[in-house]
């Protein structure tokens, strides 16, 4: 296993700087990243006071050249809120990649709250135990997801996702009423064509995909048929993935998921059998070509976010879309902040919408709003 968990990781190297991460941790977990990535660390710092504070303020001149920045949060005294503000701080000064471990942690299928924070605040390199399985099981799972946090791309959305806590709004247990007065609505809409969406991203991880994945699931909550297609320029891998996390044979043309089904755009599929084709186009500053070659879809979105970082990229994807109609949609729940960057998002008199993507419900009702 330990071999296969690094295969992505000898691949990475041949195309970019080796890996020579700093990796701070308690003694009995020293050699777990080594382990993962079936090399020695150089820079292993075993201590069990670390204060990550401490260390911005002191040393981080000494590591600034370290490909990641690796940290067992097990050998830290600082509280959760101490160590998520110095985690913000540290990406501003700090140009490597982030990978978070938790030794004493596992997670099931409702989620984590500490976990959920930092994956909302852009911290997808999070390595944490599984619930339910057999601590041999862990090692295995753990040593592999802490491999892929080194891959060009880290952590896949499907993995880093079980952190999410899942709103109550997601669960089946919805108002029928409300449901059926929708489900009048969207089929009074589009009773024979289909309604086509484009998903853009301004960056990676932005959470494209499980905007997509929302909206193709309300569709389905309220009695109508959806579709997904991947059609990035990394869609064939993503769909690799997908088959694999549903347990689908490496060879279907079409998976199903809730209800709803996906497929990539160089499979042929019949639009006009569904209510609603959403096309999952990825990042638009990687996938440009994809504005124009799917220019006929009813309507545009653009997942993007306003935090440190974020503003600029989501300005640089807004140009991929000029003289685009197209509506921004910011992954916060925070309409004061979204007031505070009106200008930015409403760009060329483009709509803009706010919602926390973990109730996917609350938002495809505002996406709703937009299209009707």
């Amino acid at each position: 296993m330990q071999n296969e968990s690094t295969n992505q990781v000898a691949d990475l190297e041949t195309k970019t700087k080796p890996i020579d991460p700093v990796f701070f941790a308690r003694g009995k977990n020293s050699k777990l990243l080594g382990n993962a990535l079936n090399q020695k660390i150089e820079r292993a710092l075993i201590g069990s006071t670390w204060s990550l504070r401490r260390i911005m303020n002191s040393d981080l001149k000494n590591y600034k050249a370290q490909s990641h920045f690796v940290i067992d949060f097990s050998a830290f005294v600082d509280s959760r809120e101490e160590f998520t503000a110095a985690l913000e701080d540290l990406c501003k000064i700090y140009s490597g990649v982030i990978v978070l471990y938790f030794d004493d942690l596992c997670v099931g299928d409702n989620g984590d709250e500490f976990l959920d924070t930092l994956v909302r605040s852009g911290f997808t390199n999070i390595v944490a135990g599984y619930s339910g399985i057999s601590e041999k099981e862990n090692i295995k799972l753990i040593l592999a997801d802490l491999a892929e946090c080194f891959t060009q791309n880290g952590l896949s959305e499907q993995k880093y996702s079980r952190y999410l806590i899942q709103s109550a709004s997601v669960d089946n247990g919805v108002d029928e009423s409300s449901s059926d007065t929708t489900l009048h609505e969207v089929q009074g809409q589009i009773p024979q064509n289909s309604l086509t969406l484009n998903v853009f991203g301004s960056q990676h991880r932005i959470g494209t995909t499980t905007f997509a994945l929302g909206l193709c699931e309300y569709c389905v909550n309220q009695g109508g048929r959806a579709l997904l297609v991947l059609c990035a320029t990394d869609s064939d891998e993503e769909f690799g993935e997908m088959r694999g996390y549903f347990g689908y044979d490496e060879k279907a043309d079409v998976i199903s998921h809730k209800g709803f089904d996906i497929t990539t755009d160089k499979m042929v599929f019949s639009a006009a059998d569904y209510n609603l084709v959403v096309y999952d186009c990825g990042e638009v500053s990687r996938n440009a070509e994809l504005v124009q070659k799917y220019d006929t879809a009813n309507f545009i979105f653009l997942c993007c976010g306003i935090g440190y970082k974020e503003h600029y990229l989501t300005a640089t994807a807004q140009h991929h879309l000029n003289g685009v109609e197209y509506t921004a949609v910011v992954n916060t729940d925070n309409e004061e902040n979204c007031r505070a960057f009106g200008e930015l998002l409403s760009k060329n008199l483009n709509e803009y919408v706010c919602g926390d993507f973990r109730d996917m419900r609350g938002i495809s009702e505002r996406i709703m709003g937009v299209i009707y």
